[in-house]
């Protein structure tokens, strides 16, 4: 989801009531400025929120599992910019918030348990924990 911003802040209730013109982008389709209303399947099979999910269970409820939000996309370039920069991105207050050190762990089991390729389950753990 790392390489897929604008997917990973997609409502996929907005997916499911309109139609996408380019999921790699999360753009709607539009006419005469109004977006188009979907009226046929969603495009979950190709929607990189359901990497990883049995084709047949690849559906708007999974994907929401994978949507990130403010929240959480905060958190995790916080975790990013702190390992880039070997622990100097953050305040010493910032990196002894239980808030923080909670929301770090996890992404640190996640990718130790998971590896890199894990996003999406970074993602849910992190949605599913608060």
């Amino acid at each position: 989801m790392l390489n897929h911003q604008a997917v990973a802040s997609l409502s996929c209730d907005d997916c499911e009531e309109y139609m996408i013109s380019d999921i790699e982008s999360a753009t709607f389709m539009e006419v005469r400025g109004e977006r188009v209303k979907r009226n046929g399947p969603t495009p979950c099979h190709k929607c990189p929120k359901c990497v990883g999910i049995d084709y047949k269970n690849r559906t708007p409820a999974e994907g929401r599992k994978a949507t990130l939000n403010r929240a959480n996309l905060n958190i995790l370039r916080a975790y990013l910019a702190n390992q880039a920069t070997h622990g100097k991105a953050l305040s010493k207050e910032e990196l002894r918030s239980p808030i923080v050190l909670r929301r770090f762990g996890l992404i640190e089991w996640t990718l130790r348990d998971h590896g890199t390729r894990a996003i999406n389950s970074l993602l849910r753990v992190i949605a599913a924990r608060g």
